[in-house]
């Protein structure tokens, strides 16, 4: 991490017009190069999963792939509706809040279908079979937000 860290700045010092652009061009020879090494060379033990015999329709079939749609959607658009606010438009805009609203009852849907409409969905439902896990989850999520902010 240092000597790449070191040798980006001694680039960008040398030349600040095109001292990025070769190290970027240096780091997409280093990622290309380790995709390749790895996709080429790296054999991982056989598992005992029941989808590693099934053919690629049968995979894409055991994705739950509408409680996925639901909550990149919801997640998109509450983000937006973050970003949006405050900045270019003032958070009472119609337009901000319309965003909000939409994206906190797109979420709000995807935890009624994960909850009622599958079986076997994103979140196991063994996680909140019991009283405790819940609150841990909440708990962590709670932490984790604080942390964000801190």
């Amino acid at each position: 991490t240092i000597p790449g860290i070191l040798s980006a700045g001694g680039m960008i010092k040398r030349s600040a017009t095109n001292g990025w652009r070769q190290w970027c061009w240096i780091q997409f020879s280093l990622w290309t190069i380790t995709a390749f090494s790895i996709m080429t060379g790296y054999r991982p033990p056989k598992g005992r999963s029941v989808y590693v015999s099934a053919t690629m329709v049968q995979r894409l079939e055991a994705l739950d792939l509408p409680g996925l749609s639901l909550l990149v959607t919801g997640l998109g658009l509450f983000l937006v509706g973050l970003n949006l606010g405050g900045d270019i438009y003032p958070w009472s805009d119609r337009r901000t809040l319309e965003i909000l609203v939409s994206g906190v009852v797109t979420i709000g849907l995807f935890g009624i279908y994960e909850w009622k409409a599958t079986r076997r969905g994103i979140l196991n439902h063994e996680l909140f079979s019991g009283g405790k896990a819940f609150a841990i989850c909440l708990m962590l999520i709670f932490v984790e937000g604080v942390m964000l902010f801190a």
